[in-house]
């Protein structure tokens, strides 16, 4: 006579997928939605022209590293300013040293920054609702389906990079609040003396 504990020893065992971590296809399902947008959104860079006015201002500053031959100094209608950060104009500089199109190598690094902040999207979705992790796809789904948000990640604005720290500052926040300080700043330094509407972009696109 078989006992019930080895009855259920001789059961089959679960297939592959009903093996799958729960945690596991959430997560897949977030990596292939961002994934599906830089694919969709990537060819888009060097399409038109620019949309707004602050984004000659980055082509001012980004071109006058090599016109001064000064990489550490940030100029501004060819006058060393120290209002803006310099990461996103050397980052658009040293595209342009490679060849990169203009167009393209000015809006390359919001583009990074855009996928950064849906990543970072999920991970505060991650952060706040950690027994619902289909929070993440739908938080990354929603974010993805703001046509600001692709207003200014698809520009040379600096608006992009700060929502990036900011909701990355949001995200590690309780895990890791030194460094959840540390990012919270940087995006504050960021907008420091940005226009009205930079500004109030970056605050829009941090609160989707």
């Amino acid at each position: 006579m078989v006992r019930a504990d080895d009855e259920s020893a001789l059961e089959a065992p679960d297939p592959p997928h009903a093996r799958l971590p729960s945690r596991t296809l959430p997560i897949l399902v977030t990596a292939l939605l961002i994934a599906a947008v830089l694919f969709i959104y990537l060819p888009l860079l060097p399409v038109g022209g620019f949309r707004f006015f602050d984004e000659f201002h980055t082509l001012d500053r980004t071109t006058a590293f090599a016109r001064h031959g000064d990489w550490f100094t940030v100029y501004s209608l060819q006058e060393p300013s120290f209002k803006k950060p310099p990461l996103q104009y050397w980052m658009s500089a040293g595209l342009l040293e490679t060849g990169a199109g203009e167009l393209t190598a000015l809006r390359l690094p919001s583009f990074l920054f855009t996928l950064g902040s849906l990543v970072a999207t999920a991970l505060l979705a991650a952060a706040v609702m950690p027994a619902t992790l289909w929070a993440m796809p739908a938080s990354v789904l929603l974010l993805a389906c703001s046509t600001m948000f692709w207003a200014y990640g698809l520009s040379a604005m600096l608006a992009s990079g700060a929502t990036f720290f900011a909701t990355l500052a949001l995200a590690a926040a309780p895990t890791a609040p030194a460094a959840a300080l540390a990012l919270a700043i940087t995006a504050a330094q960021g907008q420091r003396n940005s226009s009205v509407r930079e500004t109030g972009a970056a605050c829009q696109l941090s609160a989707t």
